[in-house]
């Protein structure tokens, strides 16, 4: 095993070191998806660069016999489960990806990236309908 070699010390580190560099290819994913800060990165580069990560997080993790905790998972799931509900998401609202879907109609539409000031006013005066219907119902 390599932390013989090395010791817990240096592999704790590469642990840290390794879950930095997920966290960096999980942001340049959310980018990628998200769509609003261009990246010449293509998204099946990056999904399999977020791959690599999470593998050598996991390898420094079994090298530091580090275990899953199948209570505090389902723990975690719980209260993410009550956030949900609290926060008051459900099945009507709508999700990142249709707002993902939105903005690219809105970019084929209008031929850019941004909407006009007074295209977006618009939108904004749909959005506002939208919610005074809501708000009389």
């Amino acid at each position: 095993m390599m932390i013989e070699i090395i010791g817990t010390p240096a592999m704790l580190e590469q642990l840290a070191e390794e879950a930095a560099e997920l966290s960096q290819a999980a942001l340049k994913v959310a980018r990628i998806l998200r769509g609003e800060n261009p990246t010449p990165v293509l998204l099946g580069n990056a999904k399999a660069h977020l791959q690599e990560e999470y593998t050598d997080v996991i390898q420094c993790a079994n090298e530091l016999r580090l275990l899953v905790d199948p209570a505090q998972i389902k723990d975690k799931k719980q209260r993410f489960q009550e956030r949900v509900q609290t926060a008051g998401l459900s099945n009507e609202t709508v999700t990142m990806a249709q707002n993902r879907d939105l903005r690219k109609i809105i970019h084929n539409i209008t031929g850019g990236p941004f909407l006009t000031k007074t295209e977006w006013l618009a939108i904004i005066k749909i959005i506002n309908v939208a919610c005074d219907r809501n708000d009389k119902a």
